[in-house]
C-alpha cells in the first residue's frame, strides 16, 4: 500500500506512455515453403489441429498493419521475428529475410513509432529442435548466434527487445497438466513419459532459457550496445496480492530438485479424493447410458468395447446365420438377465432353452448333440471356441453390451496398459486365460503374458506396480456391497475377465487383482458435490502455485530461485519489466478459481477478466524493480467481431495503468492483443479465440480484408485521451 506521504505527494507520473499494438509471426505471417518449418508448423502437421495456412498474410501485408496501428494514434508496435526464416539451416542466415525486418523497424520510425521485437515467440526452427531445442546444453550458443545476425541487420534502430515470450507458459511443451490427454505445445514428450523425467526436462529448460536469455542480452548490449534494453514478457495471471506472496513463496522453498517432483506430482497425477480403484468397468445399457458422462464429470477418461450374445456351433456349414437356429435346442449358463433371454426368445421363437450351471455343462450337452448351440458372450464364446477346432462362433449378435472402461484423468501409461488389457482379451494369453475360468478340465497350459515394465511410482501404473495388485471396480447389480477380493478369483464374466487380463498386461500374473463394488459417483450427491469442490481447490492450488501463476521468471531475476533453475550469473539481467495480462480474480473462490483455470485450457470467454489484477500486478513489479520500467506487451480480450464489450475491458484497463501510473510507476508502454484477428495456435477461428482489433475472416475471405471493429474506435479514442504525441 502507498505510503501516507505518498499519497499527500505523489510523485509526477512519467511523461510518456505509449499506446501500441502487438502480433507474431507464426499467427500471422503465412507459411512459405521456401523456409524451413519451425516448430509449430510440424506440430500442427502431426496433431491435427488447425494449421496458420495464410495467417493473415503479414510478411507481404505488414504495412497495412503497421498503417492501420498509425491511424489508430500509436506509438509503439510489437512484433516477433521468424527465426525459421532467418535461419533457415543451421548457422546459414537469409540475408532478404533480415532485411525485410529490417524494412519494417525503418518504416516504424518513419511513423514515430516505436518497435518493440520479439526474438522468440513460441517457435524455434525445426532444425534446432532436432538437435535437441530447449533441451540441449548448447541452446544459449544457438540463440546468442542468430541474435548477433539479428542485431546486426535492426541496430540501431530497435530500443526494446524481448528475448522469449511467456517462457512460463513455453514450459507446457515439456509438461503435461492432469486435464490434458496429451502435450498442449510444441515440441511434447512421449505421452508415456515418466513424471520424474518430465521434472527434469522442465528444470534443464528452465535453466536453459535463463542462460540464453544472458548470452542474448550480452549480444545486445556489447560494443556500444547500452541503448538496448532487453527483458522478457512472461504470462501474468492476475491474483490477490497476498495470494501471489504465498504463491511466489511456495516457489521459493522448493530447493532441491526432489521438492519440485512431488509439488509437480500433484499437479500432473494426484490421485483425487473420489477414488478407491485404480479404474472402473461398467456395463452400458440403452437404458443407463449416462454412465460416460458421470464418470467423464467425476475425473475419469473412459474406453469402450463392444460385445454381445452370440451362439456356438460345432458344424457351421448346416447353420449359416443366427435365425438358422430357430427351432433348434440352445443351451445357456444360468444367470443372464430377464432381458438378454428376452432378446434370445424374440429372435430364435421355435427354439428350446436349456439352462445349465456352467460353461463345461453346456459343452457337455453340445457335445452329445443334446443342444445345437451354446448362447453366451461372443467373447467368451471366441476364446472358448479356441479349445478345439470343430466349433464355431457367429459373428452375428443377439444383442448389443457396451462396457465402459474408466481411468482416472492424469494416467496415461495407466490408460494405455488398459487399451493393452482390452487387445489381451483377443490374444492367445488372454483367451487361455478364460478357459482357465469357464472350462478349466479342458485348458492347457497357463497362459503367458508379458508385463509392462516398471515405470516411476509417481505415476498412476508406477503406484500400482508398487503395489503388486491392480484395484479394478465393477458396477454389477449382482454384486455384493462389499469387497469381492476373497469372493472372485474364479469369478466369471467379462468384466472379470479384464480385470484378470489387465494384471497379467502389468504383472504378467493375472492373480494380482482385486475386484470391489463401485457405485458410479454421482455429482448430484451431497458428498460428491463437496468432493469435487475440494479436489478442484487442491488442483487449482497446485497447478496455479508453480510454474503458470508464479513469478519464477523475475524471481530467478532478483536471485531467490537455486542456481540449478537460474544460475547466479544468470541474475539480474533485464533493463525492464515485461509481461502480458489477460485474466485474473479478485478472490481465491473455487468458482473463480474454475474460471481462471480455463484460460489455461484456452477457454478464452469463459474465464475471468479483472482489471484491478493489472494494477496489483504493476504494484507487485515496481516494488521488486523499483529503478525498472515496465512495459505491458500484451492485454486483449477475445469477444464477437460486432461486441462493445472488448472497448469496456480496454477503458478498465487502461484506468488500472493510468491509476499505477499516477502514483509514479514508471509504466512505459500498454500494446493490445492484436491489431488482428490471428491464428490462435491451433484454434479454429471463433469468437472464443478472436483478439483482433480488425476482424479477418482467415477461412473464408481469399483477400483477407481487415475490418475494423467498434473496438478500433473505442481504443483510438482512449489513446487521444490518455495517449503522448511526443516524439521517442
Amino acid at each position: 500500500m502507498p505510503s501516507l506521504s505518498h499519497l499527500l505527494h505523489p510523485p509526477p507520473p512519467p511523461k510518456t506512455l505509449l499506446f501500441g499494438v502487438a502480433i507474431s509471426d507464426h499467427q500471422a505471417e503465412a507459411y512459405d515453403d521456401r523456409f524451413s518449418a519451425d516448430i509449430w508448423d510440424i506440430w500442427e502437421r502431426s496433431s491435427g489441429i488447425v494449421p496458420r495456412g495464410r495467417g493473415t498474410d503479414f510478411w507481404n501485408r505488414w504495412e497495412e498493419d503497421v498503417l492501420n496501428a498509425h491511424e489508430l494514434g500509436c506509438r509503439a508496435f510489437r512484433f516477433s521475428l521468424a527465426w525459421a526464416r532467418i535461419e533457415p539451416k543451421p548457422g546459414e542466415f537469409d540475408a532478404g529475410a533480415l532485411e525485410h525486418y529490417r524494412t519494417i523497424v525503418l518504416r516504424l520510425h518513419e511513423l514515430n513509432m516505436e518497435p518493440i521485437v520479439t526474438l522468440c515467440h513460441f517457435v524455434w526452427p525445426q532444425h534446432i529442435e532436432e538437435r535437441g531445442g530447449l533441451r540441449s546444453e548448447r541452446f544459449a550458443q544457438w540463440f546468442a548466434a542468430y541474435t548477433a545476425q539479428v542485431r546486426t541487420a535492426l541496430d540501431p534502430h530497435v530500443r526494446y527487445w524481448l528475448t522469449f515470450n511467456e517462457p512460463n507458459i513455453v514450459l507446457q511443451g515439456f509438461y503435461r497438466l492432469w486435464f490434458q490427454p496429451d502435450f498442449s505445445f510444441p515440441p511434447g514428450q512421449p505421452p508415456d513419459l515418466a513424471l520424474p523425467d518430465q521434472i527434469a526436462v522442465t528444470i534443464d529448460v528452465i535453466r536453459h532459457l535463463f542462460e540464453a536469455h544472458r548470452a542474448a542480452r550480452r549480444v545486445l548490449r556489447r560494443e556500444a550496445g547500452e541503448h538496448n534494453l532487453v527483458s522478457a514478457n512472461v504470462f501474468q495471471l492476475g491474483l490477490p496480492t497476498f495470494l501471489q506472496r504465498l504463491i511466489d513463496r511456495n516457489v521459493t522453498r522448493l530447493k532441491q530438485a526432489e521438492d519440485w517432483r512431488d509439488h509437480f506430482w500433484r499437479i500432473s497425477e494426484r490421485p483425487t479424493l473420489l477414488h478407491r480403484f485404480d479404474l472402473i468397468v461398467a456395463p452400458v445399457s440403452t437404458y443407463r447410458d449416462d454412465h460416460t458422462g458421470h464418470l467423464a464429470t467425476s475425473g475419469y477418461d473412459t474406453l469402450h468395447f463392444d460385445t454381445g450374445l452370440s451362439a456356438l456351433v460345432k458344424q457351421a456349414e448346416r447353420f449359416q446365420t443366427l435365425n438358422a437356429l430357430d427351432g433348434q435346442p440352445l443351451a445357456m449358463v444360468r444367470g443372464a438377465s430377464w432381458d438378454k433371454v428376452a432378446t434370445v426368445r424374440a429372435r430364435l421363437t421355435h427354439s428350446r432353452l436349456y439352462f445349465v450351471e456352467t460353461h463345461a455343462q453346456a459343452f457337455e450337452l453340445l457335445d452329445q448333440g443334446g443342444v445345437t448351440a451354446i448362447v453366451a458372450d461372443q467373447t467368451v464364446l471366441h476364446a472358448l471356441a479356441r479349445a478345439q477346432a470343430i466349433y464355431h462362433v457367429f459373428e452375428e449378435r443377439f444383442n448389443e453390451q457396451s462396457y465402459v472402461v474408466a481411468v482416472q484423468t492424469g494416467n496415461p501409461a495407466l490408460l494405455d496398459a488398459v487399451k493393452h488389457a482390452l487387445n489381451a482379451l483377443h490374444t492367445e494369453a488372454g483367451q487361455q486365460e478364460m478357459c482357465r475360468h469357464y472350462l478349466p478340465e479342458r485348458a492347457s497350459q497357463p497362459p503367458h503374458f508379458k508385463a509392462q515394465p516398471r515405470v516411476s511410482h509417481y505415476s498412476g501404473l508406477g503406484q500400482v506396480q508398487e503395489r503388486g495388485k491392480v484395484i479394478v471396480g465393477l458396477q454389477r447389480a449382482d454384486l455384493p456391497w462389499i469387497d469381492l477380493t476373497h469372493a472372485t478369483p474364479d469369478r466369471i464374466g467379462l468384466d472379470f475377465d479384464f480385470g484378470r487380463a489387465l494384471a497379467g498386461v502389468i504383472f504378467g500374473d493375472p492373480t494380482c487383482v482385486e475386484f470391489r463394488r463401485a457405485a458410479l459417483p454421482r455429482p448430484n450427491t451431497l458428498r460428491t458435490r463437496l468432493s469435487k469442490r475440494i479436489d478442484e481447490w487442491a488442483r487449482a492450488w497446485t497447478i496455479f502455485s508453480t510454474f503458470v501463476s508464479s513469478t519464477w521468471w523475475y524471481l530467478g531475476m532478483q536471485g531467490q530461485l537455486p542456481e540449478y533453475l537460474c544460475p547466479r550469473q544468470c541474475v539480474g539481467q533485464l533493463d525492464f519489466v515485461s509481461f502480458d495480462y489477460y485474466f485474473g480474480i479478485s478472490a481465491p473462490t473455487p468458482s473463480q478459481l474454475r474460471r481462471l483455470a480455463r484460460s489455461v485450457q484456452r477457454q478464452f470467454t469463459r474465464t475471468a477478466v479483472w482489471a484491478g489484477g493489472l494494477y496489483q500486478a504493476l504494484q507487485n513489479y515496481h516494488a521488486r524493480f523499483p529503478d525498472l520500467p515496465i512495459i505491458i506487451a500484451e492485454n486483449g480480450f477475445a469477444d464477437e467481431p460486432a461486441s462493445q464489450h472488448r472497448g469496456e475491458q480496454f477503458a478498465a484497463h487502461i484506468q488500472a495503468v493510468q491509476r499505477a501510473r499516477a502514483e509514479g510507476i514508471d509504466v512505459r508502454a500498454y500494446c493490445v492483443w492484436s491489431i488482428t484477428s490471428n491464428r490462435e495456435w491451433g484454434l479454429p477461428q471463433e469468437a472464443a479465440s478472436d483478439f483482433g482489433l480488425y476482424y479477418v475472416d482467415l477461412d473464408h475471405d481469399p483477400e483477407l480484408r481487415r475490418q475494423a471493429t467498434p473496438s478500433v474506435e473505442a481504443y483510438r479514442q482512449l489513446i487521444a485521451k490518455h495517449g503522448d504525441k511526443g516524439s521517442t
